[in-house]
């Protein structure tokens, strides 16, 4: 399959309406000074298979370059084993004429759709790409969830604190105002500065990408209090990610995360969200036995999430 070059215009005009946001032009224009170039790139052989796209740095090929994960996009429905293959093998054919040094690829929850993920992770391995890591994923179905007996179906501990959350009269908001966004931000600064955990996007940057991804804020409050907060992405029109949340330590006992979970649960379903994707709990693949406990008990099915790299000049 020939791979080669196309413009971010013809790009965008090629993208499906589908397509996760973390895959669009405009998207990658925000955080392009991350990187020395985007390239934009299509696969076709008797027809035009796939597009991709993915930022060069120091003459390696990341993606993503600034987001939670990147994909080759099929411009066809279905796509067969073979197409996937020759794609793969001539983004490496271009790679090497652009004289990359290597190339990393970090793909999407294999939750969201696990034909894509088996097929391409496959053509990659048998390519020269090495797994690098796998880290675990963590989701809500949501069309597997029924909210009116979802407290009797997650683990006892689970259930437990829930109904603690809720015997403790937390309220919960999506934020409208400004000043509501701010405030559920700094829940979040809060959380990760108690806890040494870096927060890598301030609440400019977060705004920024609200320009282009849909972004909603959500608060938890106990007596008119800020105590815990969400930030979630829409990735598409079916796929909402959490990117941040958190709570104040001092209010754990009012177990608010359980009470904030429970409620996004009930907004997404509300909406017609297919996954709320609640992120990794893992970090390069090792895991945080607490965190994969958390998720798993408050009712998330576990996905991988894929790192590939390969070296093209030795």
């Amino acid at each position: 399959m020939k791979v080669y070059e196309i413009s971010s215009k013809d790009y965008n005009l090629k993208l499906p309406a589908d397509a996760y946001i973390f895959n669009a032009s405009y998207f990658h224009a925000v955080n392009k000074s991350k990187v020395d170039k985007v390239h934009y790139i299509i696969g076709a052989d008797s027809k035009e298979r796939f597009i991709f796209s993915f930022g060069e740095l120091d003459k390696k090929f990341l993606a993503p370059f600034s987001s939670p994960f990147s994909n080759p996009i099929s411009l066809k429905k279905n796509f067969s084993v073979e197409q996937a293959y020759g794609f793969v093998k001539g983004f490496i054919q271009y790679a090497k004429s652009n004289n990359a040094k290597s190339i990393d690829i970090y793909l999407p929850p294999s939750i969201y759709d696990f034909e894509f993920d088996s097929k391409f992770s496959n053509c990659l391995v048998n390519n020269g790409f090495k797994i690098e890591f796998l880290d675990i994923n963590y989701s809500f179905l949501l069309n597997s969830i029924n909210v009116s007996n979802y407290i009797e179906t997650i683990e006892h501990n689970a259930r437990k604190n829930l109904k603690k959350s809720i015997d403790s009269k937390l309220e919960f908001y999506k934020c409208e105002l400004d000043s509501d966004k701010k405030l559920a931000y700094s829940v979040i600064e809060k959380n990760r500065k108690s806890r040494g955990f870096p927060l890598r996007m301030t609440y400019n940057q977060i705004e920024t990408t609200n320009n282009v991804v849909n972004i909603n804020y959500f608060l938890v409050k106990k007596d008119n209090q800020a105590i815990a907060s969400a930030i979630v992405y829409d990735v598409c029109s079916d796929i909402a990610l959490v990117v941040y949340w958190g709570n104040l330590v001092e209010y754990e006992e009012f177990r608010p995360i359980n009470f904030l979970s429970y409620n996004l649960i009930q907004y997404y379903i509300n909406n017609e969200y297919r996954i709320l994707d609640i992120g990794i709990s893992t970090e390069y693949g090792v895991p945080n036995y607490g965190l994969c406990n958390f998720k798993e008990s408050i009712g998330c099915i576990a996905s991988t999430k894929s790192k590939f790299h390969i070296d093209l000049q030795y």
